[in-house]
């Protein structure tokens, strides 16, 4: 067991109502607080995993009554933390002040519109003016590393180069894009604000010129789709600038993430099917590489890693890929969709 991120879902609730978020199932509750003993105790066994990299995500992770002092725990062992969070609480001057005294090492704020009034429209908040100023104020700190995320939802797929734009005019120094997954409620899974994957090639081959010269290079995509839907050429000059981000922690199982709770995920799509809890099925290391190599567990990988397609079979690709999110598949049928994607490059 090798394992380089860990993740901690420290709360759920949130301020804005984005429809793709996977907490959406969840209800956004206020008192869906993780207790601080029980971050620290995790903390601590990621810490004895060989965990170097603690991300703390929501909810909205500001809005976390233990976020500054775990940070400060988390720095105490010699491990850094990452901080993703919706920017708006970074927008009012005194708690802003609060993170840049804190030990928190990185912040990833994500960008959920490139317009006031997108962003209203997607998140049911009027947060876009406040969100763009603590973005602008947070990234002149220096010692904490700011950084921008978008999903791009098929209400965002058209202007993706309008939000590089939002991000880097504002004095973001990377940004990372990622797929819109289907949102995942007692069982049930729907694509609705997923856009169709030829739509998101096609939008970045038109604007990444635009987004190449407006980051300076410093962008990426995180690899959701199957390599084979891209263009090769386009995928070969993406993946020579490290603009393809490859290596989902779910894929590799090189990553652990733990809910609210203390249950142990596949990844927040999946909050509803816990493999494991603290302090009923594992509290240290040897309890929990017990259960991390049960037979059981490593079916379910297998199942949900197995090749989508026929085609992913022979493909050149697949060792970089793996076919894609296997959440994709939930909602899309994989044979004809890497077809079809395969054979608009080859004929």
């Amino acid at each position: 067991m090798e394992l380089h991120g860990g993740w901690l879902t420290v709360n759920r609730f949130c301020n804005f109502r984005c429809g793709w978020c996977y907490a959406t199932g969840t209800a956004f509750r206020s008192e869906d607080n993780m207790p601080l003993d029980m971050a620290v105790s995790l903390v601590d066994l990621m810490h004895s995993l060989g965990v170097s990299n603690v991300v703390l995500i929501g909810g909205e992770t500001l809005f976390w009554p233990h976020l500054f002092t775990v940070a400060t725990y988390i720095k105490s062992l010699g491990m850094r933390s990452a901080v993703v969070t919706n920017g708006w609480l970074l927008g009012h001057e005194r708690y802003r002040e609060k993170v840049r005294r804190s030990d928190i090492t990185e912040l990833n704020i994500s960008l959920k519109g490139g317009n006031r009034q997108q962003y209203t429209d997607l998140t049911g908040f009027d947060g876009f003016e406040r969100t763009i100023e603590g973005l602008r104020e947070a990234t002149k700190w220096g010692h904490i590393e700011v950084g921008v995320s978008t999903v791009v939802s098929n209400a965002t797929v058209g202007n993706i180069d309008e939000l590089a734009e939002v991000a880097f005019g504002n004095g973001a120094t990377t940004m990372s894009y990622s797929m819109c997954g289907p949102i995942v409620t007692d069982g049930a899974f729907d694509d609705k604000y997923m856009p169709e994957p030829a739509q998101v090639v096609q939008a970045f081959m038109e604007k990444y010129d635009k987004i190449h010269a407006l980051s300076r290079g410093h962008f990426s995509i995180e690899a959701t789709l199957p390599a084979c839907l891209w263009p090769p050429e386009f995928l070969a000059t993406l993946e020579e600038r490290g603009q393809m981000s490859y290596g989902c922690h779910f894929k590799t199982r090189s990553g652990v993430l733990f809910d609210r709770w203390g249950k142990l995920i596949p990844c927040n799509h999946l909050y509803d099917y816990p493999m494991g809890q603290y302090s009923v099925d594992f509290t240290d290391v040897a309890s929990f590489q017990a259960l991390w190599e049960k037979p059981e567990l490593d079916a379910f990988y297998k199942k949900m890693l197995a090749y989508p397609a026929k085609a992913c079979i022979t493909c050149a690709t697949y060792d970089k890929c793996g076919g894609g999110c296997p959440l994709t598949w939930f909602v899309r049928e994989p044979e004809s969709t890497i077809l079809q994607g395969g054979e608009r490059w080859t004929s």
